[in-house]
């Protein structure tokens, strides 16, 4: 499989966007070649018991706790992000799209991207990282390890939203970010 005609695809929550996040994309265009898809994950609500452990573990990532933030808004925080935090060259090369969780529908994942994929799969040394790493390569899709950082916290992160700390916030989220969130909590407030 040549690695240009591939489809490259970082899958996430992004729930925000934080700066390891950042730092694992940027890496991540230094070893694609082409665009990367940003895959935001959507997910549908629970029906019934899992089928698989990696479902099992993906519907505790995907609990309102841990995944508060609508599609639209993630977008809109990423695109902030990459304004604030990469040149135009790298923001050229990446696409954002909605992502359906692959372990539920993988047929219509292979819909949206038909085709030889590359999955961009951080190593970090997290037990679901490994579960997705390996459900990609079951389905013949090529797998990219990607050193990764956990220096920021999502749940910490998502606490210091929910407190409004703002200025300790600072040291995890781009600015852009923050300030985007400030003004969508703001928004609904009135609401």
């Amino acid at each position: 499989m040549s690695g240009s005609s591939a489809t490259y695809i970082l899958p996430g929550r992004h729930q925000p966007p934080h700066f390891d996040h950042l730092r694992l994309i940027s890496a991540a265009l230094e070893h694609v070649p082409t665009d990367l898809y940003i895959g935001l994950i959507v997910s549908p609500p629970p029906r019934g018991e899992p089928d698989t452990h990696l479902e099992r573990e993906a519907r505790l990532h995907h609990t309102l706790d841990r995944a508060p933030f609508s599609f639209d808004l993630r977008r809109r925080l990423l695109e902030a992000a990459f304004a604030e935090h990469l040149d135009l060259a790298a923001r050229s090369r990446l696409r954002i799209i909605a992502l359906p969780r692959p372990e539920l529908d993988f047929e219509l994942v292979e819909a949206i991207f038909p085709g030889p994929r590359v999955w961009i799969i951080p190593e970090l040394g997290e037990a679901f990282d490994e579960m997705k790493a390996r459900f990609f390569a079951e389905r013949g899709d090529r797998v990219m390890r990607i050193a990764g950082s956990s220096e920021v916290s999502g749940q910490t992160v998502r606490a210091l939203i929910e407190a409004e700390a703002w200025t300790p916030l600072e040291t995890h989220a781009p600015r852009s970010v923050i300030q985007l969130i400030r003004e969508d909590r703001a928004r609904r407030k009135k609401s």
